[in-house]
């Protein structure tokens, strides 16, 4: 009885959504008595590719239990809108099983030039757009034909082939053959429009772990699955193509090492399995559906457990087995160097500057042979060879720390960097990159943007907007807030608003639009256009991205914001209406100044707001003639630490401290020490004698916890009260 289900949730109500989401897709943990295997490995990918959230519910139909379900979230524009740019290019799901289909059809293979070849064999999930299918054909055509000499230069524009290894990595170190590795289906392909290359995506992830027999008829062979199986399978060119260039197969080895390094291990999956069964223990036994008994639930995690003529592998069996393979793998236990302290200078270039790149590379184990810089603002990642010679800004010759200068990019870009190392040839060549995950989550550098003219401005936004304040039709969606800042109304009919600066005319404000004098404008971003002229065609990403303001010319640019991951119900904007800073607001003030208004505190926070680990706030009212406090929790007991008052904000983002600092050192800052209690709090009074001259006086405050890992508040403006 216990079938998946496959539920959408607007089905009949096109806007219904459960907790922000429309679809659902419940999996009845098929050859996983445990039932972690298939949210344990979505949890992993994540950290490495693009892929699914998965979790676990419990479901009911009409008050009959039906037990515990893996839910794994639908590949559509909300879960592309989470990793890429701009969700709105062509979706395949690649599916050997379609009507029609042929051998090794939906596995990238060369079916010639005509889409027509590829209909059966990819389910198109975008018809609407026009010539879906090029993106498609062109990276076939790429990855098929030609010389492997010429491979790598001719594939990159085509394919985001470092994810593509990801894919490969992840599905060959878990064991989960029931993917593009065997049977060549599984999986999705994104054309991401931004930087134009279609994109591998897992999916359908739940048979790994040893559970299916595609590994071997026996438990030993999962645990010795080959690293490079499908290495000569022409139906497989992701693998017969890639391994065959010595670079892409030694950047799949690193990332097949990196994953063994961080994650394929017994001390670091078991605790995770353990937290997983402990949640979902009792409605597991409570459930008369499942396919397997209570007992298997638990035996399987360190037994092997056979039903019919499978044996699926207890996991701590496969792999406390399969690591030591992995490990003793001859290419895989080649030295490669360390990479480390890679950045960039300056921090926050002006316009024209050049930018530096910096790395430790080391080869304890071996020679440090080629180190290269990858970096892009759009498209596949450009190479640049970097030296230790004293001449590219990394310090003195031969010191280990090698430079090189970003390439020239367009004022605005943000560009993203990371570092590779080999060892020299005679060592193996074996890669490493810093950061790991290279080009998935590389760091970034924002270059400055030529301003244009006009005193309208994006004054604060929100991406996760699930309480704070509903749009006409009662639903919880994105805002953008503009802000006029002149005496006089504004007419911005045509200027246009994105999130997309390569697409700048993507959503062009209304005719008869116009911001008030010193006022506000809210647009929806909804991507629902039939509910008013100010609800735009895109949704804001709360994993990141850019906003931008451009002239109804499409080419002068007004105003531009680029974005990191947001918090839910947390606003980012200006600390002062069009101007700098820009933090985050715990409060987001919509269609409204950001700015205090009369006297009192208001909280901002870190651009990056879930790095703050203390709540800094005013205990009693600030006001003339009486004692208020200003109080900290949210900290390490009996820490020592300052509490900076000054008379401005600034906006200092230390990344690799994941600390900023909220409060100027110029005009200088005022020090004071504070101590943390048992509780990890403290409490600084300040009594205001009854001057009214004092009232309308302003500060800022900030609280930084001491110790080899400072850690800091949030901000505090404070404005004395009559």
């Amino acid at each position: 009885e216990k079938k998946p289900f496959g539920i959408s949730l607007d089905a009949v109500l096109p806007e219904q959504r459960l907790q922000g989401y429309k679809s659902l897709n419940l999996n009845n943990a098929y050859l996983d008595p445990t039932f972690v295997r298939e949210v344990l490995c979505y949890h992993v990918f994540r950290r490495y590719m693009p892929a699914c959230k998965a979790n676990f519910v419990v479901l009911r139909i009409n008050g009959q239990n039906w037990g515990v379900y893996v839910n794994v979230q639908q590949i559509n524009k909300d879960m592309l809108r989470d990793w890429f740019v701009d969700e709105d290019g062509a979706r395949f799901e690649a599916d050997a099983l379609l009507p029609g289909a042929v051998l090794n059809g939906s596995s990238l293979t060369w079916l010639g030039s005509s889409p027509s070849a590829y209909y059966n064999n990819y389910e198109l999930k975008t018809p609407q757009l026009a010539n879906p299918w090029d993106p498609l054909v062109q990276a076939c055509g790429a990855l098929n034909n030609g010389p492997l000499g010429t491979l790598n230069a001719v594939l990159q524009p085509e394919l985001a082939v470092d994810s593509a290894l990801w894919m490969l990595a992840g599905q060959i170190v878990f064991v989960n053959p029931d993917s593009y590795v065997v049977t060549g289906h599984n999986y999705y392909l994104y054309h991401d429009v931004f930087h134009d290359r279609l994109q591998t995506l897992p999916w359908g992830v739940n048979l790994p772990l040893g559970a299916s027999f595609l590994a071997g008829s026996t438990v030993t062979q999962r645990t010795t699955w080959n690293l490079f199986t499908g290495s000569t399978n022409a139906g497989r060119p992701l693998m017969s193509r890639l391994w065959a260039v010595p670079q892409l197969r030694e950047r799949y080895l690193a990332h097949v090492r990196t994953m063994v390094d961080e994650w394929f291990s017994w001390a670091v999956l078991q605790p995770r399995i353990a937290a997983y069964q402990s949640l979902i223990a009792a409605e597991v036994a409570a459930d008369t559906k499942k396919l397997y008994s209570t007992a298997a639930f638990t035996s399987n995690v360190t037994q092997n457990f056979t039903t019919g003529t499978n044996t699926v592998a207890g996991l701590q069996v496969l792999v406390n087995g399969r690591r030591p393979y992995l490990l003793g793998h001859a290419e895989v236990a080649r030295p490669a160097p360390t990479v480390t302290n890679v950045a960039h200078q300056p921090q926050s270039p002006p316009l024209g500057a050049t930018v530096w790149v910096t790395a430790a590379v080391a080869g304890p184990a071996a020679p440090v042979g080629a180190v290269t810089l990858y970096s892009r603002a759009v498209g596949p990642f450009q190479e640049s060879p970097m030296f230790d010679d004293g001449q590219h800004q990394d310090g003195a010759p031969n010191d280990g720390v090698f430079g090189a200068a970003l390439p020239v990019y367009g004022p605005g870009s943000l560009v993203h960097y990371y570092v590779g190392a080999a060892s020299a040839a005679a060592s193996g060549g074996a890669m490493t990159f810093g950061p790991r995950t290279a080009e998935f989550a590389p760091l970034a550098v924002q270059l400055p943007y030529l301003p244009g003219s006009g005193p309208v401005r994006i004054n604060e936004f929100l991406a996760l907007n699930n309480s704070v304040i509903q749009d006409p039709f009662g639903e919880w969606d994105d805002w953008v807030e503009l802000c006029n800042q002149s005496p006089l109304p504004v007419d911005v009919s045509g200027m246009c608003l994105t999130d997309d600066p390569q697409n700048p005319t993507k959503f062009q404000l209304p005719a008869g639009t116009i911001v008030p004098q010193l006022g506000t404008l809210l647009v929806w971003c909804d991507e629902d256009g039939n509910q008013g002229p100010l609800h735009a065609n895109f949704k804001l990403s709360g994993n990141g991205e850019s906003i931008a303001l451009f002239a109804a010319d499409g080419v002068t640019l007004h105003d531009a914001f680029t974005f990191g991951p947001q918090a839910t119900d947390v606003a980012t904007g200006r600390l002062f209406d069009g101007g700098a800073p820009w933090v985050t607001f715990p409060v987001p003030t919509p269609d409204a100044g950001n700015e205090l208004p009369g006297c009192g505190a208001r909280a901002y926070s870190a651009q990056s707001y879930a790095s703050h680990t203390m709540v800094l706030a005013v205990a009693g009212s600030p006001r003339v003639g009486t004692t208020f406090s200003l109080a900290a929790q949210g900290h390490r007991p009996l820490a020592p630490g300052v509490l900076a008052l000054s008379l401005a904000p600034t906006y200092v983002a230390i990344p690799w401290l994941s600390l900023a600092i909220l409060v100027t050192t110029d005009p200088p800052a005022f020090l004071q020490p504070v101590g943390f209690d048992g509780s990890g709090a403290f409490a600084l009074p300040i009594t205001l004698p009854a001057d009214p001259a004092l009232a309308g006086f302003r500060a800022y405050a900030q609280a930084v916890a001491l110790g080899a890992w400072p850690e800091a508040s949030n901000g505090l403006e404070v404005v004395l009260c009559p």
